[in-house]
């Protein structure tokens, strides 16, 4: 993370859905301004690292800083709607047009 603690700061992210270990000790920090991939294989766990940076989903273990603030998981959030104000959001792509 940059000495300002803007950017985007993951740390030791780790998920589980009952018995299924998604990721542990996932660590990665993505300047202001800067495009960055998050590649990996089917199953890899891409859109749960995407929806724990969210607060769609809590983290098992683990923090995410963005702005040097932390984010916080869905349960902490009165209304979906209000998700885009409160920090990071995403959408989905649609084939149909």
């Amino acid at each position: 993370m940059s000495a300002d603690g803007r950017g985007l700061h993951i740390k030791q992210l780790a998920k589980h859905f009952g018995g299924v270990r998604v990721f542990d000790d996932v660590t990665f920090d993505v300047p202001p301004r800067q495009v960055t991939a998050l590649l990996g294989p089917n199953g890899a766990g891409k859109t749960t690292i995407i929806n724990i940076i969210c607060g769609i989903f809590p983290a098992d273990h683990g923090e995410v800083y963005l702005g040097g603030g932390r984010v916080s998981s869905a349960s902490s959030r009165t209304r979906p709607s209000s998700a885009g104000s409160c920090g990071p959001s995403r959408t989905c792509a649609s084939s149909r047009l």
